[in-house]
């Protein structure tokens, strides 16, 4: 059986373990009691004791697929796709509804992609799609759903049954519950189709299409979109028509293995790179002063961010005060030294009897309409969420921008933390550092409040965590990154997405050193199936370039090919030339005076130094 570790949620279960019991009890001492109007709040109350228990006991289950379903999918984007299938197929043979069942078998079908298997992709995303839905997931589970269809149109694509993979892309993309990672993906199978079926032209407008959404891929399918277009760009008698090259033994698990079985004319264009292992475990401690820094940041956002309210309770508080309260009244009303719940003079306390028997009833409506009020109130802002998501897919940076802090104004705790993750995602990809620790800070303290890290310790809150982590490296505050990192590393071990963190923040600390050596070996270790964004591929290419450029070997037709891909995408992007340059002054310069000398021999001596930043003066 794995091993989990401690989870917040579980002290939530063991309240909600403790209250049912209460609630038993006060139900029956008021069904004992002997007064009629006792009797209608003790049946409320005896409601609620099984609600709760309800409660406790799903919190309890949900808890441990949620941390198994992450340390699975932390293995799987390690390159660990055996392991972390055999981690969740246990799991999933005990779970047939609810969001938790949807992400496994979701997770599951997506490994099933990753190994090339795209029929037992398809059982397993289709598993996912006939889950019974779950009172209090239905919501997570409306956002799944598309997920789980675009992921099935691309298993559809590579079998090649054009019919199915239409149908399921239709449904992802029409969903009012989409994500920017779910058009990509419909968009991805299409391409596939177009490709298996020599159809050119509609493969280039499909191309064209992805190209504001290859953010949302993962690096594996980004790899397939870009050998798309290295074959789209080959002469007209090319590989479309010709049989692909036989992949080598040696590269069987490899990229180009894996695009010969979904588009077999697609192989050749493949430029494969095994990661070098893994990287070294993180074991950099903090320095005083840089646990002091983070905890004075800490106590200062405390006290400019007052708690966030986390709906339903303080009526959850306010019932276990009437609990106290029926209990205290009813030991008073008991004659002197009978038990509690013994028979009473109904007729002398007919007034405390109503109250026992109506503010049961009244507070059970009020925790309902509490209840209910968030569940609206969250699906409101979640809304939002996703169209700021697919507004910045888009291109549309600054409107997100603007929309993602009036969201992050809402009093609802989890949501506000979502918004200003967004926004310091969105202020960091501009390059404004600062500002994204700023707002990764304030989503901290919020998530943080009573209430709400029960429901964001999983995802959320090391999220914003490790985005700050980044942003304050980036920005030069190498000691507090340092100890926001450790606090990432020793405080959330089932944060699914740490191998993705601790490399991006451990380049941007080595790059803060004005190491680009170690920045270079950190890049090399990343896998396929690493879910990291397009300017960190791209900075992790030019770093891995720039590192064979200095070994001065004979970098070859594909590593020149590369360049000059890279130095064309930044380039063509000055936000994310502006980006790099920020990071790794004079790093893009310095591979693109390299794609020159490859290019124009009488171009200047290998030997000068690199060019300081001045990316905008590159040319290929």
């Amino acid at each position: 059986m794995t091993k989990l570790p401690p989870h917040p949620a579980n002290r939530a279960a063991t309240v909600y373990a403790v209250l049912g019991g209460l609630s038993a009890l006060v139900a029956v001492a008021g069904v004992s009691g002997g007064s009629l109007a006792a009797i209608p709040g003790a049946f409320v109350m005896l409601g609620m004791s099984a609600l709760f228990f309800w409660l406790g006991r799903y919190f309890k289950t949900s808890i441990r697929v949620v941390q198994i379903n992450n340390l699975a999918y932390d293995l799987m984007t390690r390159g660990n796709l055996e392991q972390a299938d055999a981690m969740l197929a246990p799991v999933a043979a005990g779970l047939t509804r609810g969001s938790p069942a949807r992400a496994v078998d979701i997770q599951r079908g997506l490994i099933a992609l990753h190994r090339g298997d795209p029929a037992a992709a398809i059982g397993l995303l289709t598993r996912a799609l006939g889950a019974r839905k779950a009172l209090l997931t239905r919501r997570h589970e409306e956002t799944q759903i598309p997920g789980a269809h675009a992921l099935r149109a691309v298993a559809h694509a590579m079998l090649g049954t054009e019919a199915e993979a239409e149908a399921d892309a239709r449904a992802a993309e029409s969903a009012v519950t989409r994500t920017p990672d779910t058009v990509a993906r419909a968009m991805l199978a299409r391409g596939i189709l177009h490709a298996r079926a020599d159809r050119r032209e509609a493969l280039v407008e499909t191309l064209r299409g992805l190209r504001t959404f290859k953010e949302s891929l993962t690096p594996r399918e980004r790899a397939l979109v870009r050998a798309f277009e290295r074959m789209t760009r080959s002469e007209k008698r090319s590989v479309y028509r010709e049989p692909a090259p036989v992949v080598e033994e040696r590269s069987a698990a490899g990229l180009a293995a894996w695009v010969e079985k979904i588009a077999p004319q697609a192989a050749s264009f493949v430029i494969d790179a095994a990661p070098a292992g893994e990287p070294e475990p993180w074991n950099e401690r903090p320095t005083a002063e840089g646990a002091a820094r983070l905890a004075r940041t800490r106590r200062d956002a405390q006290k400019a961010i007052p708690h966030a309210r986390a709906g339903g309770g303080s009526v959850v508080a306010l019932w276990l005060i009437l609990i106290v309260m029926f209990l205290a009244i009813w030991q008073f009303l008991s004659p002197s030294g009978d038990p509690v719940g013994a028979p009473v003079d109904a007729g002398g306390d007919s007034l405390l009897d109503t109250l026992l028997g109506v503010a049961p009833p009244v507070i059970a409506l009020l925790f309902a309409v509490a209840v209910a009020r968030g569940l609206r109130a969250g699906t409101k802002e979640e809304a939002t969420l996703r169209q700021i998501s697919l507004l910045a897919a888009a291109g549309g940076t600054a409107e997100a921008i603007t929309l993602a802090r009036a969201a992050a104004r809402t009093k609802l705790g989890a949501q506000a933390a979502a918004a200003q993750l967004v926004l310091a995602q969105l202020l960091e990809k501009r390059g404004e550092f600062h500002a994204a620790a700023v707002e990764a800070q304030a989503g901290i303290t919020r998530a943080n409040a009573r209430g709400v890290k029960v429901a964001v310790s999983d995802i959320l809150l090391p999220e914003l965590i490790a985005a700050r982590a980044f942003s304050l490296a980036a920005d030069g505050e190498l000691e507090e990154s340092i100890a926001e990192t450790n606090d990432l590393v020793e405080s959330y071990p089932a944060f699914p997405y740490r191998a993705r963190a601790l490399l991006r923040i451990r380049i941007a600390q080595s790059l803060a050193r004005r190491d680009f050596a170690a920045a270079a070996v950190l890049a090399r270790t990343r896998t396929p199936e690493l879910p990291i964004a397009v300017r960190d591929e791209v900075l992790c290419d030019l770093l891995v370039l720039w590192s064979e450029g200095r070994s001065g070997g004979d970098p070859g037709a594909t590593a020149e090919e590369e360049r000059a891909r890279l130095i064309a995408a930044l380039e063509d992007d000055r936000e994310l030339a502006a980006w790099v340059d920020a990071l790794a002054p004079g790093l893009g310069a310095d591979v693109a005076r390299k794609v020159r000398l490859a290019v124009e021999p009488d171009a200047e001596s290998d030997d000068e130094p690199a060019v300081p930043g001045g990316l905008a003066s590159m040319k290929v």
